[in-house]
């Protein structure tokens, strides 16, 4: 199966509604850790500064970067010209061989990633099931769905929330303290939380909430060092 063909057959997967939603998702974070590996860090890098230079509106900066993308681009041409070269006296298997440490790593990594975000599926999944790990503020004797977050060998749990629960803050302070957040009161007397955005590493801010939070942890969008279960 070729490329595109593989590629069609994927797309096709996560536009029909034959799978779940959980499976989708943990395909889709899969192939994005995958074709990372693809991917020139330093372009993504300096996208996600012009970007950032732009919306601030600093033209000088915005001058440097562009030239600095520049040489990048020529720099990767003659990198894709050579790799062409490579490719034709070269087969798959060998260029596996010689970087047999580093597939391996990346294959572990996968797999860890794989094993993760099964374990979040089906706890989420026997938790909307059987409704044994559901809260709500007609019954709240019931045990709440949560997350544990590690970081520096410390875990905390960061549990969902709904209704009035999800606006006290203060309940869940261990694990948002280990995130990096100080709880505050604004005007109105309200808990927020302090910095109130996430800056994602492609230079955009998110609010900072529960959802936002372990979907930033879960893709690596933010939170470097931090992980989620």
């Amino acid at each position: 199966m070729t490329d595109k063909a593989s590629q069609t057959e994927y797309e096709t997967a996560i536009s029909a509604d034959l799978h779940a939603a959980p499976a989708k998702e943990l395909g889709a974070k899969v192939l994005k850790h995958l074709l990372s590996v693809t991917t020139s860090s330093a372009l993504t890098d300096i996208h996600a500064q012009i970007a950032t230079a732009a919306s601030s509106g600093d033209d000088e900066k915005l001058v440097k970067l562009f030239e600095e993308l520049k040489k990048l681009k020529d720099a990767e041409k003659a990198n894709l010209k050579s790799l062409a070269e490579l490719k034709k006296s070269t087969s798959f298997e060998r260029v596996l061989l010689a970087f047999q440490d580093e597939f391996k790593a990346l294959a572990y990594d996968i797999s860890l990633e794989v094993i993760k975000g099964t374990h979040v599926a089906l706890k989420n999944a026997g938790s909307k099931t059987k409704g044994t790990r559901k809260t709500s503020e007609k019954d709240p004797s019931a045990e709440p769905t949560f997350h544990t977050v590690t970081h520096n060998g410390k875990s905390e749990k960061l549990f969902a929330r709904w209704g009035r629960a999800a606006v006290n803050l203060k309940q869940d302070e261990k694990v948002f303290t280990l995130l990096g957040f100080k709880i505050v009161k604004n005007e109105a007397g309200k808990e927020t939380l302090d910095p109130a955005t996430i800056k994602l590493k492609d230079g955009s801010e998110v609010p900072a909430n529960r959802p936002n939070i372990v979907k930033a942890i879960t893709e690596k969008t933010a939170f470097d060092g931090y992980t989620i279960a």
